[in-house]
């Protein structure tokens, strides 16, 4: 027997019940065969996101210096700064070109497929 949190059966004092080590080996496999396939999933999210970026740094324009320094963090106070532009210009200009931008990077990385709906 090995002590492991059972949370199939009820709650007891001590947070924990004994179970036999076949099943808790199951259960910690399953969460191990879990954590892989996020891990994955994160790894591939992650090269996407390094594609995007590349991809938005290399376009020219307003829009996308405001676009593409909001994905690095920066508040529009700071892009508003930085390119000697008003705030409230900033800002209607994020709020105006979401969409356009997005369009552009998702045909710039994926020529072939259909247009984000």
């Amino acid at each position: 027997m090995i002590g492991a949190a059972n949370y199939d059966e009820e709650r007891v004092g001590h947070n924990f019940t004994l179970m036999p080590f076949d099943r808790a080996l199951e259960h910690i496999t399953k969460i191990d065969i879990k954590l892989n396939i996020l891990n994955r999933v994160m790894v591939e999210k992650e090269q996407v996101k390094t594609k995007m970026e590349k991809s938005i740094g290399k376009f020219e324009g307003l829009d996308y210096l405001v676009a593409y320094w909001r994905m690095q963090g920066l508040a529009l106070a700071e892009i508003s700064d930085k390119l000697g532009y008003s705030y409230g210009w900033i800002k209607k200009i994020s709020e105006g070109s979401g969409k356009r931008t997005v369009d552009s990077v998702h045909l710039t990385l994926y020529p072939k497929s259909n247009k984000i709906k």
